[in-house]
């Protein structure tokens, strides 16, 4: 184990894992890092260590491309998630970013990867997550009041779905 100071708290990780995510990121450019992180465990781990969390300055939600995200090594969630899904686009087809609603709060986006027919891979602020069931499960473990979800999908279009 390895402890290292990271945002004003300490934290301890496995040598392994400071090696590969804190020493080894040397990506110079964006177009390299989204051509070699290629699985969700590498993308998640890369924006956890190489970004920060940052909102938007106004009430309206900024959607900045991956390449704005990569040049200030941070954004909100939904920059985050359009990172991860630019990662993962090159790799794999089943890849969409859902972003979802609660009745009274701000809403949320995540990167979603299909791994099979009834389990999704999230990635974004929230971190990993594996998840079983349907595709309207997904924001539940997030918002347990949530009204409607978008599934914006890689062509750039998106579906509106209300919950029922």
């Amino acid at each position: 184990m390895m402890f290292l100071f990271f945002g004003g708290k300490i934290f301890s990780y496995p040598y392994w894992f400071v090696k590969k995510y804190f020493l080894g990121c040397n990506y110079k450019t964006y177009e390299e890092a989204r051509n070699n992180l290629n699985n969700p465990l590498d993308i998640q781990c890369f924006m956890f260590t190489q970004f920060e969390y940052i909102s938007d300055k106004s009430y309206l939600d900024e959607w900045q491309p991956p390449e704005r995200t990569w040049d200030r090594k941070g954004g909100d969630c939904e920059d985050w998630a359009l990172f991860a899904q630019a990662c993962m686009k090159a790799n794999q087809d089943d890849v969409f970013i859902l972003s979802f609603y609660p009745k009274s709060r701000v809403g949320h986006a995540t990167c979603v990867v299909v791994e099979k027919k009834d389990t999704y891979i999230t990635m974004g602020t929230f971190g990993l997550r594996r998840i079983r069931g349907e595709l309207k499960d997904i924001p539940e473990k997030w918002y347990k009041d949530w009204k409607y979800m978008f599934i914006h999908k890689k062509d750039g279009s998106r579906v509106r779905v209300d919950r029922t």
